[in-house]
């Protein structure tokens, strides 16, 4: 009986390579606080459900170490993000598929700091947090072989402020997207940028930074932005509420599987 058991096992590996063999899918997720700006604490321990699906999921937070941490469960930590939902969506759509989740946020960040090139007088902080993504990212993958799922990048609010920079937004995402492909190796990787809509008197040029995110997904290729219409926010009017953090990871479902197809 132990030999036929076997016998049918490898037969189901040979016939079916992709779902005893496929690679880990690979998801980064970027930007600044409203990255993470969910609180464990203010939402139900099912919403936060850790699938076993999800096999290593590196935290950089720049606000607390400049050192990548590994977290275990989505729970772990005070606060979480968009990738909570989306992940949780993702392996219930392909439940035979392994993934690794990479984050690395910095509150208040703007371009001047993602982008790997900035024409402008912010040269002295030109692409140091874009430096430090890279890093990050080709260390926790090692040199293992791996599907470049996505890139997932919530930022916005800080070039929101300075006019200068709401108008240089859209080249600077256009490099940031350019290079991470080329020096990841992931031509078509997908990506995926929220809009932003924080207190408008705070954030006058708000909605120049969302038609420069509109203008490179339309000259782009494999780049969606998300929606955030009736997200809710905290009082701040900067950060989205708990559930609206969820909600919004949902979009960024949805959107990616718009992208596929």
């Amino acid at each position: 009986m132990r030999k036929i058991r076997i016998i049918a096992i490898l037969a189901v590996m040979l016939v079916y390579p992709s779902f005893a063999l496929s690679e880990p899918i690979v998801f980064i997720v970027a930007g600044q606080s409203t990255a993470k700006c969910g609180l464990v604490e203010e939402v139900a321990t099912g919403d936060l459900r850790t699938p076993h699906q999800l096999k290593e999921y590196h935290v950089l937070d720049m606000d607390y170490s400049e050192k990548p941490r590994i977290v275990q469960t989505f729970d772990q930590r005070s606060h979480f993000g968009p990738e909570v939902r989306f992940v949780q969506l993702y392996v219930k759509a392909n439940p035979s598929r392994e993934v690794i989740l990479l984050k690395m946020v910095k509150n208040g960040s703007g371009m001047t700091r993602w982008s790997p090139k900035w024409p402008g007088e912010y040269d002295q902080w030109t692409g140091d947090l874009y430096r430090i993504l890279v890093d990050f990212v080709i260390e926790a993958v090692d040199g293992r072989d791996v599907e470049w799922g996505g890139f997932l990048f919530v930022q916005g609010e800080n070039d929101s402020v300075y006019p200068e920079r709401a108008r240089a937004y859209v080249q600077n995402l256009r490099n940031l997207v350019n290079r991470l492909r080329e020096d990841l190796g992931a031509p078509k990787m997908p990506v995926m940028t929220s809009e932003v809509s924080p207190v408008l008197e705070k954030y006058p040029h708000q909605y120049q930074v969302n038609q420069a995110k509109i203008n490179a997904a339309l000259t782009g290729r494999d780049m969606f932005v998300v929606s955030n219409s009736a997200l809710g926010y905290r009082e701040d009017g900067i950060h989205f509420t708990s559930d609206a953090v969820l909600q919004l990871g949902m979009r960024f479902f949805w959107t990616y599987r718009t992208l596929l197809k």
